[in-house]
Formats: structure tokens, sequence, C-alpha cells
């Protein structure tokens, strides 16, 4: 038998902290989905170890900026819209629902080398 000395177990503590996290931004994502105008194509939720009390969710629509708008304008987000350095048109909507981070975006287009 052999012991990993590197490898870091989180106290139980974290553990919770972590779960609770992810339940927060799991009811978050319920709580959008049941009432979005639209309907994503991934719903991600996230709650990473070192950062418990900011769990988050990312919304990823696919070839639909104007569905992330209406996604941001339902939700009260702030919208943003850029060109990446490839040449696609990213739009994203940022905020926070029900005490959870959330992120919706989508890309399009883009300039072929």
């Amino acid at each position: 038998m052999s012991i990993d000395l590197t490898r870091h177990v989180q106290p139980a503590f974290e553990q919770t902290a972590q779960r609770n996290g992810h339940i927060a931004a799991l009811a978050a994502a319920e709580h959008i989905i049941s009432s979005s105008p639209v309907i994503p194509a991934d719903v991600t939720t996230r709650c990473r170890s070192w950062a418990t009390n900011e769990p988050g969710i990312d919304l990823f629509f696919y070839d639909a900026p104007n569905d992330v708008r209406r996604f941001g304008a339902h939700f009260g987000l702030a919208v943003a819209e850029r060109i990446t350095t490839s040449g696609a048109s990213e739009v994203k909507a940022e905020g926070t629902v029900h005490g959870v981070q959330v992120r919706a975006w989508c890309l399009t287009g883009s300039v072929s080398s």
C-alpha cells in the first residue's frame, strides 16, 4: 500500500461548503431554466473548493446572440458585446441571480486564416 502525501484531502467543513455551493448553483439553475424566455444549449454549474462562497452558472447559447440579450434583459444582467482576436463576435450577459454568479454567452462567426 502506498500513500500519496501530495494529495490534498479537503476537511469535512470544506466539502460541506463546496457541496452547499453546488446545491445553491443547481437551485438557481432550476429557477433560471423554469422562468427564462429562452433556453440555452448548455448549462454548467460550478463551486470550486478554493471559492466555496462563489458558486456560479455558465449558460451557453449556440449561435443565438439575440437569445443572450433577451436572457440578460429578463434577469437584469449586464450585457456586453465584443469582437475576439479571432474575429468572432461574443455576446455575454453577466450578473447575479438568487445570490449565484451567472454568465450567459454566445460566439458567432470568425475570421478564417
